[in-house]
């Protein structure tokens, strides 16, 4: 539903506050499934080099058969600006991604090659500049690319993952916020039930006049 994820919504900040994260924080937040596929893993270890950024967050917001991995090794690199949401409940879902600054998608390997992440969407609504770790290749760079919605850097390369986070906080601005408006603006031209219906009652349409012939 396009309503289902509100930009801003009231929840933000108390769901920072509740973390204890500073408002002025920067948050770079990660909601959905912690699993295998989802190597968030490999983001808990890029915050290892950013520890010297002392307004800087990650906020894991979900579930899953890694999240305990991710939560001893974040406690064992001695991270203490690492935050997790769990669990996340389907109510929060506003709250969540929008007490973030910039939304993180990372993939497995080769996994954006063969399927798309269903939390694109999710994180488009949110209104909030995505940065995909995936293959440069992939359907779900693509999509980055032409929404005009965030950046991509590659799989499995925590250190170059680090720089690029890096380098977003300390030019974070207006063209930043821009393109987490223009994510939302591409999601609902064509990713909600509104916009995908017509579309699919022309093909049954066409489908019909097919057969008709």
């Amino acid at each position: 539903e396009t309503n289902a994820i509100i930009p801003e919504s009231s929840g933000c900040l108390e769901l920072r506050e509740k973390h204890g994260i500073p408002r002025s924080a920067f948050v770079v937040g990660y909601g959905g499934n912690v699993g295998v596929a989802s190597a968030v893993e490999r983001v808990v270890s890029a915050f290892a080099e950013l520890q010297d950024l002392g307004d800087i967050f990650l906020l894991i917001a979900g579930e899953g058969s890694r999240l305990e991995e991710c939560r001893k090794q974040s406690a064992a690199l001695g991270l203490t600006q690492v935050r997790f949401h769990t669990p996340w409940l389907p109510e929060e879902t506003s709250d969540a991604l929008g007490a973030a600054d910039l939304l993180i998608l990372p993939t497995q390997g080769e996994q954006a090659l063969v399927s798309m992440p269903s939390k694109l969407i999710a994180y488009m609504l949110a209104s909030r500049p995505i940065l995909a770790v995936a293959s440069e290749n992939s359907e779900l760079a693509n999509t980055i690319r032409a929404a005009k919605c965030g950046w991509i850097t590659p799989p499995a390369d925590p250190a170059a993952l680090a720089r690029i986070i890096r380098e977003i906080r300390t030019t974070w601005g207006a063209e930043a916020r821009e393109k987490g408006r223009s994510g939302r603006e591409y999601a609902l031209e064509r990713f909600t039930r509104d916009a995908c219906l017509p579309r699919i009652l022309e093909l049954i349409e066409k489908a019909a006049g097919c057969y008709e012939h």
